[in-house]
């Protein structure tokens, strides 16, 4: 009897309460620490996720940047990134393994990275066998042959032959314009007239002429078929091919957004 009327008492009752509210704020700052902290790992992530698409849209503006002006600076620039972007998966994948199946997306994400990696450095590796600029690659040699072959035509003043050439490198450079397959055949054919005319000439040096043409339409047709390999324009050879991989890693890396939001 004693002790139900000590615990009906009102002391007995205010200590209750107290406890109650005690426990309540308890567990309010408990769970209040708790939100915080994931708060804290979500921006980190987040964060995380848009370093990484900013270091790709470096990556592509150094490759456009190469594919524009060919200065190996760039290059290196974009090696540099690339490094730093692999890095990065590697590193930010462990951090999102418990959400659950995002392995799959990061192995995905690696692969593309990898094939856009590869394709980029094919390109650039074809470009320098084409020329970096008009005195290296195939484009210096076949330039060398020609300045060689009109330095020898004008001096012993075989104008004739003069204007076949004049017209193989016109053609020569509407293809490097507009990269026109229809100008390499047009340079092909007055290739054709001016080794039949060195053929036909009485000249002593003829078959200096003769080596210094052929040298010069070895060269070009050697550009020719680099350029076709690379795409005669944006969508088509290895830059087609190298264009479309750059909008899948896009869109790999939009997708692992999209589904660790």
């Amino acid at each position: 009897m004693l002790t139900t009327i000590k615990f009906d008492s009102i002391k007995t009752r205010l200590l209750i309460i107290i406890a109650v509210c005690l426990l309540g704020m308890l567990v309010l700052v408990v769970n209040q620490i708790y939100n915080t902290d994931r708060l804290i790992k979500l921006n980190s992530q987040s964060k995380q996720l848009l370093k990484l698409s900013n270091e790709l849209l470096q990556l592509r503006r150094h490759e456009k940047d190469f594919l524009l002006r060919l200065d190996p600076h760039y290059v290196d620039s974009f090696q540099q990134r690339s490094d730093s972007f692999a890095q990065q998966i590697i590193e930010i994948k462990p951090v999102f393994s418990k959400l659950g199946d995002t392995d799959i997306l990061f192995d995905e994400l690696s692969r593309r990275f990898a094939l856009y990696q590869s394709q980029f450095f094919a390109l650039v590796n074809l470009q320098s066998q084409i020329g970096l600029d008009e005195n290296s690659g195939f484009q210096g040699h076949f330039r060398q042959a020609t300045h060689k072959l009109e330095d020898e035509l004008k001096r012993l003043n075989q104008s004739n032959l003069q204007v076949l050439l004049l017209q193989m490198r016109r053609s020569e450079k509407d293809f490097l314009l507009r990269k026109r397959m229809e100008y390499v055949e047009r340079e092909t054919s007055f290739y054709k007239q001016l080794s039949a005319a060195i053929g036909q000439s009485k000249s002593l040096n003829a078959q200096l002429q003769q080596t210094l043409l052929d040298d010069y339409q070895h060269s070009f047709l050697q550009l020719v078929s680099a350029y076709q390999t690379s795409g005669l324009d944006h969508t088509l050879g290895l830059q087609g091919q190298f264009r479309e991989q750059a909008h899948a890693l896009e869109g790999q890396l939009t997708t692992v957004n999209n589904k660790l939001a």
